[in-house]
């Protein structure tokens, strides 16, 4: 597949197609990606780096995810952080991991069953991450940002869209 570590592509392309719950019967991973537009007959395209090549930054230094936990509201004391230079669906659990693990939980006890709820729901988090990721415009420099403020609700800063809150 050109440029990229062939043994990662086909992994990430299997995990794909599982994930996809996408019909391609026994079809080589060169084939699939070809099929989805990412591939040509030599090398992955962009997004084809971006969905399957290991350690993306070694073909796009700036394609990668930094999550950052700040003690406070300035942005000034870092108490966690942690980067992801993977393709875009480790990017996407990385992000959802760190924040999950930052979030505030409160328990509610029904019964005699106990009720985590996170203090944001988890679906709204998963999609304000995922808007992040997939309309950043990969052609300019910079590192997309998660970040998790104490006492004020998780962010994800894009470079030249602002800051989002969620």
């Amino acid at each position: 597949m050109g440029k990229t570590d062939a043994g990662y592509v086909v992994v990430n392309t299997n995990r794909f197609v599982c994930h996809s719950r996408t019909k391609f019967g026994k079809a080589a991973a060169p084939d699939i990606l070809r099929s989805l537009g990412v591939a040509d007959e030599s090398q992955l395209k962009i997004a084809g780096m971006l969905f399957f090549a290991k350690n993306i930054s070694r073909f796009m230094r700036h394609a990668q995810m930094t999550a950052v936990a700040y003690k406070g509201t300035e942005k000034v004391y870092i108490y966690d952080r942690r980067d992801v230079r993977d393709d875009l669906l480790a990017q996407l659990n990385g992000a959802m991991a760190f924040l999950q693990r930052h979030l505030n939980i409160r328990s509610e006890i029904r019964g005699v069953n106990r009720h985590d709820i996170p203090e944001l729901p988890l679906e709204a988090l998963r999609e304000a991450v995922v808007n992040a990721l997939m309309h950043r415009d990969y052609s300019e420099t910079g590192t997309q940002k998660i970040g998790k403020n104490r006492g004020q609700s998780a962010c994800c800063d894009v470079p030249f869209f602002g800051k989002r809150r969620v």
